[in-house]
């Protein structure tokens, strides 16, 4: 069964890089692309997501409203913060916020384990 995957990210080279890395590693998933709070808020309602993979800054929002926003709904799926460039005193704080882990742009292979150590 494919795993359902709500993709948080506004810039389509990075989404489509990220989504070669996991079809090279053989995971088996469907993807609900938004870049929008809105967008994002309807996707949790109406795509059900398996895993959230997120951006840290879109122009109008960001992974920690994300991660607020799941966690004001009382909904408990993992989510995994992807970004550029972080310090790890931030990486710290979104790990406090309940992201199950980060993974820097610059180290997607990591990105595949990442995803099955969270959906386990």
């Amino acid at each position: 069964m494919a795993i359902k995957i709500l993709h948080l990210e506004d810039l389509s080279p990075d989404a489509e890089l990220i989504s070669r890395v996991l079809k090279k590693s053989g995971l088996d998933f469907e993807v609900c692309l938004v870049d929008t709070k809105q967008e994002y808020e309807s996707a949790l309602a109406s795509f059900s997501p398996d895993i959230i993979l997120s951006d840290h800054s879109l122009p109008a929002f960001d992974s920690l409203g994300a991660l607020t926003l799941l966690k004001e709904k009382k909904i408990n799926i993992p989510f995994i913060l992807i970004t550029s460039a972080m310090s790890e005193e931030f990486a710290v704080e979104v790990m406090k916020h309940g992201a199950d882990d980060y993974i820097l742009k610059d180290r997607l292979h990591r990105l595949p384990n990442s995803v099955k150590s969270a959906l386990e």
